[in-house]
């Protein structure tokens, strides 16, 4: 069985509801900002950040060393890239005007970090699946531990 993990709840946490918050504060904080634009902002924190918390959710599921729990981390990286271009309108510009004044800031610096970040962790959960794939194979074929099937009750855990 899986280890217990705190991945759903911290990405309930910084993909959904801090960035409703903060996107819910600006609209509140400063009227003059474009609503429909902040709007599909949050929409786009809502569902992506959605989809990364059941993401997240399947994967603690799942031991190390499982290809369901590899699939679901490769996955989660490739939508934190989506995620942050859907929290920024899908741009990697965003130009406002703010009481006469346009501002333009530039996010593609952030993009390629982001990408690179994203990367590197997938690296590393790759690494982690073959670490852990001999010792998850051993232990199922001894009948020590069973993959658990989606939706499978936890109450006799």
């Amino acid at each position: 069985m899986a280890e217990r993990t705190v991945k759903p709840k911290l990405a309930f946490l910084g993909y959904v509801l801090i960035p409703l918050i903060i996107k819910a504060r600006l609209l509140i904080l400063y009227p003059e900002l474009p609503r429909d634009m902040i709007l599909r902002m949050m929409l786009a924190a809502t569902a992506i950040g959605g989809i990364l918390v059941v993401l997240a959710m399947v994967s603690a599921r799942h031991p190390r060393g499982s290809m369901k729990r590899l699939g679901c981390n490769l996955c989660f990286d490739a939508f934190v890239i989506i995620w942050f271009l859907g929290i920024l309108g899908w741009s990697t510009t965003l130009t406002t005007t703010y009481n006469g004044y346009e501002f333009t800031l530039y996010f593609y610096r952030y993009l390629v970090l982001l990408i690179v970040v994203s990367a590197v962790n997938g690296v590393y959960h790759v690494a982690e699946t073959i670490h852990c794939r001999k010792t998850w194979l051993d232990a199922l074929v001894a009948g020590a531990a069973e993959e658990p099937k989606i939706g499978a009750s936890t109450l006799s855990q």
